[in-house]
């Protein structure tokens, strides 16, 4: 009863500060780069290459450049980045050939699917085909909307998935995750798991509140995992 209580409260704090701006829903709003969500979870020493799965226009793997001294910075996307130091590929995720870039994917020390395994058509069969082809030691890095989140299952339960047209609740989504879902997948196909971290509001109040429970109060969450 206290968690539904308090995801009840969270749901009604979020909406108020999403409808006087103080909340911010889409990601470039947030932040253009992602790089702070992860920056300490990292072994960068041993990142020489960095392939970063719907990297939009390359905001974070320009920061992984700058800040981590990486030189082999690749992204797949359809939109190109706007730093010419990025090696892009213009691909359609839903139908890229990993054979194609083989190469590239088995030189790659970290690979990065920023919210972006939800928009796939077979998100399991595209970390089946990239698992078959990564080096042992590489990591691979995947965030997701959370569908355990009580906010979340009560849009669901209403029928209001999708709801928006950009954000956690975008209605480009075609699959949701829950953390233990995504650590099955991803262990099923060769991964150990190094880190699940939920991701907390910027907002102090909404942020304490979702300490408390936070697989259930947030909204948000992101697997680190390592191939065997």
């Amino acid at each position: 009863m206290l968690i539904l209580n308090l995801a009840i409260k969270s749901d009604i704090l979020i909406s108020k500060l999403l409808k006087k701006g103080i909340m911010k829903n889409r990601y470039v709003e947030i932040s253009k780069s992602r790089l702070f969500q992860f920056q300490d979870q990292i072994p960068w020493t041993k990142i020489n290459q960095v392939v970063e799965f719907g990297s939009s226009y390359g905001d974070t793997l320009e920061e992984i450049g700058v800040k981590n001294k990486v030189k082999n910075l690749i992204g797949f996307d359809l939109q190109k980045p706007t730093n010419n130091k990025i090696k892009f590929y213009k691909e359609d995720l839903n139908q890229i050939n990993f054979k194609k870039y083989s190469d590239h994917i088995k030189n790659g020390d970290l690979f990065l699917f920023l919210d972006t395994l939800e928009h796939l058509l077979n998100p399991i069969g595209f970390i089946k085909n990239l698992a078959s082809l990564q080096k042992k030691g590489s990591h691979l890095l995947v965030s997701c909307p959370n569908f355990k989140s009580i906010r979340m299952l009560f849009a669901f339960i209403k029928g209001e998935l999708p709801k928006e047209k950009y954000g956690y609740f975008d209605e480009t989504h075609l699959h949701w995750f829950t953390e233990q879902q995504l650590k099955n997948i991803l262990i099923l196909n060769g991964f150990k798991i190094k880190k699940i971290k939920f991701i907390y509001s910027n907002n102090k109040l909404l942020s304490f509140i979702q300490k408390i429970f936070p697989s259930r109060l947030t909204i948000q969450f992101f697997i680190i995992a390592e191939k065997n």
